[in-house]
């Protein structure tokens, strides 16, 4: 039997304060697979990390997910942390996926440049998987450089 999730779709200005944990416990409820949220820099919705942490604190069995996030709009250190985080207060719940994006007003909100996007997506995939499994972490890339870097929680 499929499974099924739905979408929070969240114009800001339509969006009241409880909708969302409203939203995470009436699909869990119903017995729901998932609830999935989208990303966009340049548009009145809300942030959709911030917004499935406050869906994982309201339930204990739906999955939680991003279809998508722009996750190079992000650093790559930045993001391991948040989403291994959100996975952890959710128990190991977090699905995320992420897209290159097709608006450069998302990238121009926080000063990155929209060229290269998929090449810079590529790195920040392989950056953010090191961090999650290894220890001190050296990356010199094309966009992205740490060193000597210990993230955590790791996801569960």
């Amino acid at each position: 039997m499929g499974q099924i999730g739905l979408a929070f779709v969240n114009p800001a200005p339509l969006t009241k304060p409880n909708h969302v944990v409203n939203f995470a416990k009436r699909c869990e409820e119903m017995g729901l697979h998932s609830l999935w949220t989208i990303d966009r820099i340049a548009y009145d919705n809300l942030e959709p990390l911030t917004l499935l942490a406050s869906a994982a604190a309201v339930t204990q069995k739906l999955r939680l997910g991003t279809s998508v996030l722009l996750g190079n709009t992000r650093h790559p250190s930045h993001l391991a942390k948040i989403i291994a985080t959100i996975d952890f207060i959710s128990n190991g719940r977090v699905t995320l996926g992420i897209g290159f994006g097709s608006r450069e007003s998302d990238y121009k909100a926080v000063e990155i440049p929209f060229e290269k996007r998929g090449s810079r997506a590529v790195e920040q995939i392989q950056l953010i998987k090191r961090l999650w499994t290894e220890e001190n972490v050296t990356h010199k890339g094309q966009f992205f450089q740490v060193e000597n870097l210990t993230v955590g929680p790791r996801p569960i």
